[in-house]
């Protein structure tokens, strides 16, 4: 499999057309750029999922959870378990930055898209998402085991990193 360039996508924001700075001046609209990764061919994607995707994503879930359970190792069981659909169907991820110019010419870049706040999120993955998440996994999986509720359980498992930490995708 090759590596494919990643396709830069730039536009304005249509939201607002200007953003206040900190002596309260207008500034011009920021430029918004989405990177996004070629994703392999849906054939390339359908033979990884069925050859090898369904049963290395079960086993990088359980690790995922294993490493989640230490304390220890959490940020990278949650590493793991926000790249599940990575793993299970070499999904890419999309990213979003946004690139704010100053008056002095300084430049202010904001990787990924707003997100939940910290605090909010931690306590949500401590409550619930460690459970709803799991359960959510498993409810996918056991959807993708059935020919026709596959697409529900494929995106459901696409759906992952939210249903655990609120992740904004």
């Amino acid at each position: 499999m090759g590596i494919r360039m990643r396709e830069l996508q730039t536009r304005s924001s249509e939201q607002r057309t200007d953003l206040p700075d900190r002596e309260g001046k207008n500034m011009p609209a920021p430029t918004v750029i989405n990177v996004k990764s070629s994703n392999p061919g849906i054939l390339i994607r359908a033979i990884w999922f069925i050859c090898i995707g369904w049963w290395f994503g079960l086993i990088w879930l359980h690790i995922g959870y294993a490493l989640c359970a230490t304390g220890l190792f959490l940020p990278v069981g949650l590493m793991m378990l926000n790249r599940l659909p990575s793993v299970l169907t070499l999904k890419a991820e999309d990213r979003q930055s946004l690139i704010v110019l100053t008056e002095r010419s300084r430049v202010v870049v904001y990787v990924g898209g707003p997100q939940v706040d910290f605090v909010l999120r931690v306590l949500y993955f401590l409550l619930v998402g460690w459970w709803a998440g799991y359960l959510w996994a498993l409810t996918g999986y056991l959807f993708c085991f059935t020919i026709f509720l596959m697409p529900l359980g494929v995106m459901m498992l696409n759906q992952l990193p939210e249903v655990l930490t609120l992740r904004q995708q």
